[in-house]
């Protein structure tokens, strides 16, 4: 069973990595916000405070995962 979960939990951090790249892409490229969302909201824009908070909550929920997951050991 041990290495089950460990085979689990090493796809979930490669796919939260993933899912952070993701966020971070959309943001620099300039995709957020959504344009179906700035047709109703013309004046929607991501400041830099906008951008920093999200990137922070990124960052911190990426790792707060990753120490709970790795708090199990399931991964060495």
């Amino acid at each position: 069973m041990r290495h089950h979960a460990c085979g689990f939990m090493v796809k979930l951090l490669d796919y939260i990595e993933y899912i952070s790249r993701a966020i971070e892409t959309s943001i620099k490229g300039g995709s957020m916000p959504l344009s179906s969302y700035t047709i109703m909201h013309t004046d929607a824009r991501l400041t830099s405070n906008d951008t920093a908070t999200i990137n922070n909550w990124v960052r911190e929920t990426k790792d707060s995962i990753s120490a709970k997951i790795q708090k199990y050991e399931w991964i060495k």
